[in-house]
């Protein structure tokens, strides 16, 4: 068999040393890029050296608890998302969970159940008992209030060591609550003063909108493009 020369184009992809290097520098924070533009203005004479009138290493410590890009990404779950991964902690009925999760979509954004029980039960095709099940079982998530559907409902879910009391003094006394009146609370139940005093400070204590309290609260991060510090009486100022 004769061999013969054969010549064939290939295309190949390489890297130099200035791309290397350019890759090595995207990798770098600004604080890298100062330090490594100073040393290698020690090493080769033919780079002028770069003089910041600053301290790094106080620039670190000054910012070592800045947020990581992990942390300012990460996800965080909707109020609905928060109530419904509590299901697992409580025994749902398969009957009833999918009228669970109705429910917890017809909150709205205070914690407050949005949607009428009978029209809840129509839509669910249950009856009125399993929808007050239902509503039962939302109720017993966390925070306390979450699915009343009044104002005095949802002080009560915070408040249910008071039981009939409470419900007769929201229900049919609430002004005394909105003014204060430990007097009239006093005599009406036969409480002492003390002891009036410190229904309306528990009163008073309770959240008014717990759905509120699950609510995804977006912080918004600044990353500064430059540091302004003073040096002698002048302003000085460092691109990062």
């Amino acid at each position: 068999m004769r061999q013969a020369m054969v010549q064939e184009q290939t295309l190949q992809l390489k890297m130099n040393q200035s791309l290397i290097q350019s890759i090595q520098l995207l990798q770098f924070t600004g604080v890298e890029i100062v330090e490594y533009i100073q040393e290698i203005s020690k090493e080769n004479p033919l780079i002028e050296e770069v003089n910041f009138d600053y301290e790094i290493s106080s620039f670190k410590q000054g910012n070592s608890n800045d947020v990581s890009i992990g942390e300012m990404n990460q996800a965080e779950l909707t109020m609905y998302e928060q109530l419904k991964s509590q299901l697992y902690a409580i025994s749902v009925p398969d009957n009833l969970r999918e009228a669970v999760h109705f429910g917890i979509d017809s909150l709205n954004e205070d914690g407050y159940l949005d949607i009428d029980v009978v029209s809840w039960a129509e839509q669910c095709h249950m009856t009125m008992d399993e929808a007050d099940e239902a509503l039962g079982l939302i109720q017993q998530l966390e925070p306390a209030g979450i699915g009343a559907r009044t104002l005095q409902e949802c002080i009560q879910l915070q408040l249910p060591d008071y039981g009939a009391f409470l419900e007769e003094l929201l229900a049919d006394h609430l002004d005394w609550v909105a003014e204060e009146d430990i007097s009239q609370i006093s005599d009406h139940f036969q409480l002492s003063e003390d002891e009036a005093a410190e229904v309306l400070k528990q009163i008073q204590a309770c959240h008014p909108k717990p759905g509120q309290l699950l609510s995804a609260k977006k912080t918004e991060y600044i990353i500064p493009e430059a540091y302004i510090y003073e040096e002698g009486r002048r302003l000085e100022n460092f691109l990062l």
